[in-house]
């Protein structure tokens, strides 16, 4: 059985004013922002497709978002990452090769068969993004080679430079990765050669703690939010988890919920309910209403306290190009966070960012 996910599928959200109260100049930019074109992958579940490749890797749940926000700064501090780049056409997948099959699949299970020129009689796991169109994959790193890859990546480039004098010199298809250690030094020059890509920091030890960025993404305006408690008649505070929603740069304190939506949905202090951010379609900035509620869920949510205000970082302070291009204080390679009176800098190549002061 094969069931879509809802959070995948595109609300078709338009919304006019009237055509005797409108002007000509104002109703072409008005069909004009409702037509834009949206390149979606629908991703159907597949999971038993991934039963084989879980017996002899982790693998993270669908719901997995490696998408860079403000909120995985710490992460940085924590962990050595790796910079690289892929095309903004691809889309995360691993690629399984084995003497008996080989494909390419990601966390929803969706399969594609992939064959080689080479006969290849190892088993390999890598993980990296593929181009839909043309069926070009990008490695970002190895995960199994016959067994599972436990050493960190520094160690593991060499390995990826063997295999691919070994298997792939002949395989246009299969691009290996170009690092860059200096994460910080790194992301700008290649944003600079290109701005149409994917950057992709790669952790050295545990893969899924992988983090891609990209200017062009289409993110989702659409979020589950609890309604925590009343702040006066048709206002609330919402948040997640019974807990408030901190350090964004919108207030969820004293959110406006119609009476006619809590009187057809029955809804109560505690419910979740999916919102829609409310933008104005002239400025395209948020309306005062902020938030229009679509319906009740009835379900607890699948994500996380983290991921939700991960979500809405992404909806509400996306990080920016500039972020990545004014990078130097002095002669120190530097990331200065958004919102924070926090900087971090680049030390060598062998150790996380750290904190400027240090």
């Amino acid at each position: 059985m094969m069931t879509i996910n809802r959070s995948d599928l595109q609300r078709d959200s338009r919304y006019f004013i009237g055509l005797k109260n409108i002007d000509k100049d104002r109703l072409i930019k008005c069909i004009i922002q409702n037509l834009k074109y949206r390149k979606y992958e629908v991703n159907i579940f597949e999971l038993e497709n991934l039963f084989l490749i879980k017996q002899l890797i982790n693998i993270p749940e669908p719901n997995f978002n490696p998408i860079f926000s403000i909120y995985d700064i710490d992460l940085f501090e924590k962990v050595n990452y790796y910079v690289s780049s892929v095309p903004f056409n691809s889309s995360l997948y691993y690629l399984y090769i084995s003497p008996d099959e080989s494909y390419f699949i990601n966390t929803y299970g969706n399969k594609k068969v992939k064959s080689f020129l080479q006969a290849i009689d190892e088993t390999i796991i890598f993980i990296g993004f593929l181009e839909l169109n043309t069926e070009t994959y990008h490695i970002t790193d190895i995960l199994y080679f016959n067994k599972k890859i436990t050493e960190p990546l520094y160690k593991k480039s060499n390995m990826l430079s063997e295999i691919q004098e070994i298997y792939f010199l002949t395989e246009q298809s299969i691009i290996f990765p170009e690092y860059h250690k200096n994460i910080i030094k790194g992301s700008k020059e290649l944003l600079q050669e290109n701005s149409n890509i994917l950057l992709v920091f790669t952790p050295e030890k545990i893969y899924y703690d992988l983090k891609v960025w990209s200017s062009n993404l289409e993110l989702e305006d659409e979020i589950i939010l609890q309604v925590v408690r009343k702040v006066k008649t048709n206002y609330y505070t919402l948040g997640y988890n019974n807990k408030n929603l901190e350090n964004l740069s919108i207030s969820f304190d004293n959110i406006k919920i119609k009476k006619s939506f809590i009187d057809s949905s029955n809804m109560s202090i505690n419910d979740y309910v999916l919102f829609k951010f409310d933008y104005n379609i002239k400025t395209g900035k948020l309306s005062n209403d902020k938030l229009i509620p679509i319906k009740k869920i009835n379900k607890v949510p699948k994500l996380t306290y983290e991921q939700t205000l991960i979500k809405l970082s992404l909806i509400l302070n996306p990080v920016k190009e500039s972020f990545f291009m004014n990078n130097k204080l002095e002669q120190t390679f530097v990331w200065s966070i958004p919102g924070k009176d926090k900087i971090l800098k680049f030390v060598s190549d062998e150790q996380p960012l750290i904190d400027y002061e240090e």
